[in-house]
């Protein structure tokens, strides 16, 4: 049975980052979560080009901030990222497996 992934991404002017990890995300997670918390530069604008839903809200501390994307993901298993982070090629790969065999075992909220 195949598993799902949403990922959530807090945000606040990350336009020098976000592109690389949304794109990072490609493939492996089902759904793109960017939850922002103001910006004032291109940040909601690419994330919203490269088909992530952006969610904005007032900055809330970063477990909140966290917590309120992690509500609003549509699906179990959560990778969660900061901005300036992307998935590694070997988590890639990991999670691909995973996705294919089911979760059996593994946390419901994955950080790196």
């Amino acid at each position: 049975m195949k598993q799902s992934i949403s990922a959530v991404i807090i945000t606040k002017n990350e336009q020098e980052n976000i592109e690389r990890c949304i794109l990072s995300l490609k493939g492996i997670a089902d759904e793109i979560l960017v939850i922002d918390s103001g910006s004032t530069d291109k940040t909601i604008e690419i994330s919203e080009k490269l088909g992530a839903l952006v969610i904005k809200t007032e900055w809330l501390g970063y477990a909140e901030t966290k917590n309120l994307g992690n509500e609003k993901a549509k699906f179990n298993y959560i990778l969660s990222l900061d901005a300036d982070e992307e998935i590694s090629k070997d988590l890639k790969i990991s999670l691909f497996q995973l996705k294919d065999t089911g979760f059996k075992g593994a946390l419901s909220l994955i950080h790196i």
